[in-house]
């Protein structure tokens, strides 16, 4: 009866071991695949141009079109 603990017990740790590693083999690839980062300043930039126009145009125009 010990035994078949022990054997539980070292599946359930087997099964820790081999999700812990393949956790960590998944983030390292999902690592090397991200994609460059957003150019921050020139979306602000764009957003502050945007705003600009939306506000001082002669009609009033849904964000839409």
């Amino acid at each position: 009866m010990g035994s078949t603990k022990m054997q539980k017990a070292g599946l359930v740790g087997l099964g820790a071991a081999v999700g812990v590693l393949l956790s960590l083999n998944f983030s390292a690839i999902a690592d090397k695949t991200a994609p460059t980062p957003l150019p921050v300043q020139e979306l602000r930039t764009f957003s502050e141009v945007f705003g600009l126009i939306k506000n001082n145009y002669v009609e009033s125009v849904e964000d839409k079109k």
